[in-house]
């Protein structure tokens, strides 16, 4: 079954993962989404751009963004033991937008 993609100016959930340096941001209607930002209150802003850049379309033309979901270090590596972290890319200290169309 496939899940329809939202539309740019639809709600989009994003999963904010704690790593080392960087929030990892994790776009769940867009399942090739990714990105990262240094803070937490950053997350939703940056999920935003890479949204925009996914649908190539200016930043305003994004609909609402939803941080559903926060994994700090403390409970990611609690997880550990149980679940893989399953949320994709490899965050290396720098900004990644991966977008696959």
């Amino acid at each position: 079954m496939t899940t329809a993609i939202p539309s740019p100016g639809g709600t989009f959930r994003v999963v904010a993962r704690q790593g080392t340096d960087w929030w990892g941001i994790r776009v769940r209607e867009l399942d090739w989404v990714f990105s990262q930002a240094r803070r937490l209150d950053e997350v939703v802003e940056t999920a935003r751009d890479a949204i925009a850049a996914y649908y190539d379309v200016p930043i305003a033309a994004v609909g609402e963004v939803i941080v559903d979901e926060v994994i700090d270090v403390g409970v990611a590596a609690a997880r550990a033991t149980t679940q893989p972290w399953t949320g994709g890319a490899s965050f290396l200290g720098r900004v990644v937008v991966s977008v696959a169309r």
